[in-house]
């Protein structure tokens, strides 16, 4: 099962991105150096140097892509930070 989904579940049914994406960390067991490698989306791939610039994480990419895809944010309010419910 997706560590997303399975993170919503230990949470409840929702909770906040850092919430979600430390559960979800904690279940696939990821090593640092694996929460370390670095996503260049300009290229589209997944690379270890940041050169110079701010990138996400890949592994924060990824959590990304897997919560829009299967989750509902339940608020875009800007002093409110977003909880996100599972939607399937």
């Amino acid at each position: 099962m997706n560590p997303i989904i399975q993170a919503l579940k230990m949470l409840g049914g929702s909770g906040t991105i850092e919430e979600i994406n430390n559960k979800a960390t904690e279940i696939a067991d990821l090593s640092d150096e694996q929460l370390e490698v670095v996503h260049d989306s300009k290229k589209g791939r997944q690379t270890d140097k940041v050169n110079g610039k701010t990138v996400r994480r890949y592994v924060q990419n990824e959590q990304k892509q897997a919560r829009e895809a299967k989750i509902s944010k339940v608020t875009d309010e800007p002093d409110v930070e977003a909880t996100w419910l599972l939607g399937i």
